[in-house]
């Protein structure tokens, strides 16, 4: 379900730890795929946060959005709503940046 994408969304749930270390092999098999593309980096279930709850800290989202060369970090909750569309909106530019660059 890779061919012909132009961005790519890698998503971790912020309340488990093992969906943001799958990501590694996320990267690794989707660029096998598809090469290189612009990326963001979507933590999500923001809404299910508190302090008590919260797997993944703010440092290690920076490391690994430095690894997948993501353009921006989000935090989000798509059952709110909440930061979607900033998200998306980001992806596109990016997209639209990459392909003018490649014409």
């Amino acid at each position: 379900f890779y061919k012909g994408a132009k961005g790519i969304v890698y998503t971790f749930d912020l309340t488990r730890r093992e969906t943001f270390y799958n990501l590694l092999t996320w990267k690794e098999e989707v660029e096998s795929k598809i090469g290189v593309q612009p990326n963001i980096l979507v933590g999500n279930k923001l809404d299910l946060l508190n302090s008590d709850i919260r797997k993944i800290k703010l440092e290690d989202t920076n490391i690994l959005k430095q690894v997948l060369t993501a353009r921006e970090y989000y935090e989000t909750s798509a059952k709110l709503g909440t930061k979607v569309d900033d998200a998306f909106s980001k992806l596109a530019l990016e997209m639209y940046k990459a392909s003018n660059e490649n014409e």
